[in-house]
């Protein structure tokens, strides 16, 4: 499932970097001074522009989330405790658990 909206997520960002370069490629085809307009930072228009890479990004980012929530579900051991110590071991009690000395 993570791999399939993490494709998809690859596949909108690819889309969306399409869509920027023919917006910049027709804005200069317009004159230089139409491109400086196009690349200002303060007029909202150039944000509206990148708008564009949003969705990839939005499934980019939940392929991530659900990866990470997977992870750290499995990585919780059977007994289900609530102590965080139980569930999180420190580097000490991890090595100590498996009989290494510091």
């Amino acid at each position: 499932m993570v791999k399939v909206i993490r494709s998809i997520g690859h596949g909108l960002c690819a889309a969306g970097a399409t869509l920027l370069v023919i917006y910049f490629l027709a804005v200069r085809l317009k004159g230089l001074d139409a491109l400086y307009e196009s690349i200002n930072p303060l007029a909202p228009r150039t944000y509206l522009v990148l708008s564009a890479m949003m969705p990839g990004a939005l499934c980019l980012w939940l392929a991530n989330h659900l990866s990470s929530r997977r992870r750290r579900a499995t990585a919780v051991d059977d007994t289900q405790s609530n102590d965080w110590h139980a569930r999180r071991p420190s580097l000490a009690r991890r090595l100590w658990a498996t009989g290494k000395s510091n």
